[in-house]
């Protein structure tokens, strides 16, 4: 019984996290799409201040999607970092055109299902422990 309240906590606390990582990449995509219409130097700045708290967000979520995993053997439960790169984080502050937005917000856009697909599975996993 201790083991499935550990395990509802892990999946709670990764599910708060994810959550908010979410809310940060809408918060990203929307910075992005203003970006790539000609926004600027500040709006590169502050989307990549919300890509960083996305990251912060998912690397907290990423300590207990492990131990869910192999708790659960649920190996598809899974987030990555958004990878810019310092090269590619310097040229679209920097040299701000559109190519670099266009790819940045691939990243994003990528970022985004992948962040909802585990939201999804966390949700299920949270209902079948509740059960």
């Amino acid at each position: 019984m201790a083991d499935e309240a550990k395990l509802l906590t892990c999946a709670e606390t990764a599910l708060r996290d994810l959550q908010k990582a979410r809310d940060k990449l809408y918060s990203a995509h929307n910075m992005g799409v203003f970006d790539i219409l000609g926004g600027g130097l500040l709006t590169s700045i502050a989307k990549h201040n919300d890509i960083d708290e996305v990251n912060r967000c998912l690397q907290n979520a990423k300590y207990d999607l492990t131990c869910l995993r192999k708790q659960l053997d649920a190996a598809d439960l899974q987030v990555d970092l958004i990878d810019l790169g310092d090269g590619l984080r310097i040229l679209d502050t920097w040299l701000d055109n559109i190519f670099t937005d266009l790819t940045v917000q691939d990243k994003i856009n990528a970022a985004q299902k992948q962040v909802n697909q585990a939201i999804f599975q966390l949700q299920n996993i949270i209902a079948r422990l509740k059960a």
